[in-house]
């Protein structure tokens, strides 16, 4: 009778480490999979690939309103491209590699960002 007891103590306690670890495992997922975090770091990248790849004296135009959300603010700092994109702000940023320098302006008639690599 008494290892019977002990058998299903032990079950239960296995069954229930097993739905904890399931559970961390489910919510550190659906936090990885933000999409407006994918969205952010997609547009970092392309752009910043865009601005690697541009040859001096180019200019760049991002539609405020575009597939992947609506861009809030742009800001490069320390060859470091930064999107904020429906309301959420970039900490991280995206590196790029570029010889130019590259600023960022805001045209309000026409709904845009404009990257100027001079």
């Amino acid at each position: 009778m008494k290892k019977e007891g002990e058998i299903l103590q032990k079950t239960v306690i296995y069954i229930i480490l097993i739905a904890l670890i399931l559970s961390l495992f489910l919510f550190a997922i659906l936090g990885k999979s933000n999409s407006n975090d994918t969205k952010r770091q997609l547009l970092e990248k392309q752009t910043a690939l865009l601005i690697e790849s541009s040859p001096q004296n180019t200019i760049l135009e991002l539609n405020i309103n575009n597939l992947n959300g609506e861009i809030n603010n742009i800001r490069i700092d320390n060859y470091k491209i930064f999107i904020d994109v429906n309301g959420f702000e970039s900490k991280q940023g995206y590196p790029f590699f570029s010889k130019y320098t590259a600023t960022v302006s805001k045209d309000e008639a026409q709904n845009k960002f404009i990257i100027e690599i001079k």
